[in-house]
């Protein structure tokens, strides 16, 4: 009987060619769900700018704004959501490269496989401070945290396909971006000594 690639438990089932016990099945569906989900948040968000918009540029020039297009009365308010380890905030769908939380996120399941449960709490911790924090631009947000879906690769990647050379580099690169905002300075001298322990930096 085939195994689990990702845990050695008997496989039920196969995605993209990688046969799947019916735990990790699961958690690779609820990926998929959250997906969905995010990109419905992403597109009703782009609707409501659009009308907000329109609506501005009718009474910048003195006129009505023309009836509304669409109806969002049906939908429920804004709320918190969670990927399978980390809680995204509605404000922020829209603004973040949402592809990058997912990475994180499912490097961090696969890192706490491994029993690096202190490391994959470090990454949560610090992509959660950076998606809500407000002092950062959308800009500056999408970079750290593409860096840190990098940093979450490469971590949960076997040690001999790990680039040792960018890693120093971008581990700096995040030091430097949360320099200038306190809290998360804070959250980053937590970090940086958990990731670098476990990379060999």
């Amino acid at each position: 009987m085939a195994t689990c690639n990702q845990c050695g438990k008997p496989a039920v089932q196969e995605y993209n060619g990688n046969p799947l016990c019916v735990e990790c099945f699961t958690k690779v569906a609820s990926v998929f769900q959250k997906q969905e989900e995010i990109r419905q948040r992403e597109l009703i968000i782009l609707m409501q700018q659009e009308q907000a918009i329109e609506a501005d540029m009718y009474s910048s020039i003195g006129l009505n704004p023309p009836p509304q297009k669409y109806d969002f009365t049906h939908l429920r308010p804004p709320s918190n959501y969670t990927l399978h380890n980390i809680k995204v905030s509605d404000s922020v769908v829209g603004l973040v490269n949402t592809g990058n939380v997912e990475t994180i996120d499912v490097a961090m399941t696969n890192i706490q496989h491994a029993g690096n449960t202190e490391v994959a709490d470090a990454l949560k911790l610090i992509t959660e401070g950076v998606l809500q924090n407000s002092e950062l631009t959308s800009e500056l947000k999408n970079e750290i945290l593409q860096n840190l879906s990098f940093v979450s690769q490469q971590i949960s990647a076997e040690p001999e396909n790990r680039n040792q050379g960018v890693l120093k580099s971008v581990l700096s690169g995040i030091r430097d971006s949360v320099s200038t905002v306190s809290s998360l300075v804070d959250l980053w001298v937590k970090v940086e000594p958990l990731f670098r322990g476990v990379l060999g930096l």
